[in-house]
Formats: structure tokens, sequence, C-alpha cells
């Protein structure tokens, strides 16, 4: 079966390591994009995955291109 976004762009990939905590973020976010909640989907992205990527990056663990990456497939 063929999963289809409604706010993801699916075709950007995240093939990197990502901490345990936005790989957390990540999977709710997905879950509320797939359920069409677009409020939840809103908070989950715009104010938590977003706040942590840019602390991963401003920490060093994760490089600006990673970060990049993320705001392509989340439209962060």
């Amino acid at each position: 079966m063929e999963t289809t976004y409604h706010y993801i762009d699916d075709t950007v990939k995240i093939d990197f390591h990502v901490s345990k905590d936005i790989k957390y973020l990540m999977d709710i976010s997905e879950k509320a994009d797939l359920e069409d909640n677009y409020g939840a989907y809103e908070n989950y992205v715009n104010c938590l995955l977003y706040t942590n990527c840019k602390e991963a990056y401003v920490q060093g663990h994760m490089t600006k291109e990673h970060w990049e990456t993320m705001e392509r497939r989340y439209l962060l």
C-alpha cells in the first residue's frame, strides 16, 4: 500500500542518522500528516521538529545540509 502524505515531501529522503528525539518527532509528525491533522502536524513540525533540528545544528550534531534536507521534507 502506498503512503500518501498531505504536507510532507516524500520525494526527499532522510538517509542520515538523527537523534532519538528527532526521530520521534519525525514519526509523530508523519502520523499527524497521514491523519490529515494539520493542527497537530504544524505544532510538531514548526514548534518542535524545527527547534530540535536547529539545536542539533548549533551543537554540531547535524550538518547544515542535513538541516536543509529536513526543511525540504517537512516544509519547515
